[in-house]
């Protein structure tokens, strides 16, 4: 009868639903733990299932996202010196040096970046600060250069181990700038004493 259909149709609406909801949970339960780590890679419940896929998809972004790292790292990364730079650092270093004993104050200052020349505005002033302020550098009795670092604000810095005229060790710092048109500058001196360090 009519309305003996229309009241089972709730009972096997029921049935339908359960049906398809078992077979629906049926994967979820499936995967609801996580697949295990084991030493060949990741592997699901059975070979090529998505647990499967889904480990290879996450080890290809993670790879993917290393190679970036490591490639912006390298692209920010200052380059150093090249070797004909250094050169470059000992002959301007030693010119100047040469260019104090001879007090030849017109040549010492030519070496010194825009920075230092706006400073000291002359080559007489800029004698005096050396004379007052850097005696080892003005009068070494001997120097001999060490490596090229970035320990001054991040600039290519030539170290050089001057004995002054007392038989004082000192370590100077030499901070180079690079010009528009390639050449460099030497753009600041810092001296650093020895302690004990007496010859």
């Amino acid at each position: 009868m009519p309305g003996a259909s229309l009241r089972q149709l709730p009972a096997t609406i029921k049935r339908l639903v359960g049906r398809i909801w078992r077979r629906e949970a049926r994967p979820a339960r499936e995967h609801a733990h996580p697949p295990a780590l084991c030493y060949n890679g990741w592997r699901g419940e059975r070979e090529g299932q998505p647990g499967d896929q889904f480990a290879m998809t996450i080890l290809r972004a993670l790879a993917h996202l290393i190679a970036a790292c490591l490639i912006a790292v390298l692209l920010a990364w200052p380059p150093g010196p090249a070797a004909a730079d250094e050169t470059d650092f000992q002959r301007i270093i030693s010119e100047q040096i040469a260019a104090f004993q001879a007090d030849d104050g017109a040549k010492a200052f030519s070496f010194a970046a825009p920075v230092i020349r706006q400073k000291f505005a002359a080559p007489d002033i800029f004698m005096q600060m050396v004379k007052t302020g850097y005696a080892p550098v003005y009068r070494p009795r001997s120097y001999a250069f060490g490596a090229v670092t970035k320990e001054l604000n991040g600039r290519p810095t030539q170290r050089v181990r001057i004995i002054d005229e007392q038989g004082q060790m000192w370590t100077a710092l030499y901070a180079f700038e690079q010009q528009p048109d390639g050449s460099w500058l030497i753009a600041g001196v810092v001296l650093v004493r020895e302690p004990g360090g007496e010859v």
